[in-house]
Order: structure tokens, then sequence, then C-alpha cells
């Protein structure tokens, strides 16, 4: 997949990473919504990830579907998600783990854990005192 941009990377002032970062990784980036990506310069990111800002309003059918609506992508320091991920309305805690091809929507990463799946569900938490990843 190549990269793609929607709307202006400007209007992201909470994202450290450049966007040069996500353009080397053929990513499918969503800017339409202001300030939208929080994305510690500390995260890392796999190939082909979709992110997604914006979606339409469904609280009201048939009446809303025309509204747009924003939602946040915060990922914080030394989290990684790994390629081909769909993230949307999600927060991915420190040092947390999303697995390869997972799928994130109003989900809420805890720190240190790693989740899987559609939709991602946690796995595996990291033990601090044996320091090994635990399965759940």
């Amino acid at each position: 997949m190549p990269y793609r941009l929607l709307g202006d990377f400007r209007t992201q002032p909470h994202c450290e990473l450049p966007e040069s970062y996500f353009s080397t990784r053929d990513m499918w980036l969503d800017c339409r919504e202001k300030d939208c990506l929080w994305i510690s310069k500390d995260a890392n990111i796999g190939y082909d990830c979709v992110l997604i800002t914006q979606s339409h309003d469904i609280s009201d059918p048939p009446h809303s579907y025309g509204k747009l609506v924003g939602r946040k992508i915060i990922i914080d320091k030394f989290a990684f998600v790994f390629g081909h991920c769909l993230l949307y309305n999600c927060t991915i805690g420190e040092g947390a783990i999303v697995a390869a091809g997972s799928v994130l929507r109003g989900t809420r990463v805890l720190p240190y854990t790693m989740v899987a799946g559609n939709p991602a569900k946690e796995i595996k938490y990291f033990d601090k005192n044996t320091k090994k990843w635990m399965n759940v």
C-alpha cells in the first residue's frame, strides 16, 4: 500500500514523529481532524498501518450519517504497533504492544500489555518482577 495522507499533517501539533516517518512506512494517515494524532517521538509503528481520525456520525440514523466526528489516536512512549494494524479512537499506553494485523477501535491498551486480533484483546502483560511477558 503506498503512503496516503488525508488532510494536512501540520494540523497535528501533538504528533512528535515527522511526516517522513509515516511516508517511509507506506501508511494510510488521516489528518482531517485537527489535533487528533498524539504520538510520542519514542513510539514505534510498523509498516502498512492505517490511522483514522475522522468517521461518520451514526448517533441519529439516518439523519446524522453525513456529519463527521473526530476521534483521537494516542500512542505513548515505548509503545510498539506492529505492521498492518488499523487504529481508530484508541489509546495505546506506555510500553504496550499491538500485534501485527490488529484492529483497535474505541480501545484503551493499558501500559505494558500486549493485544492482538480483530477486535484487539489483551493477551499478555509484562510482569516487572519477573521481567517476562505473562499470559492473561
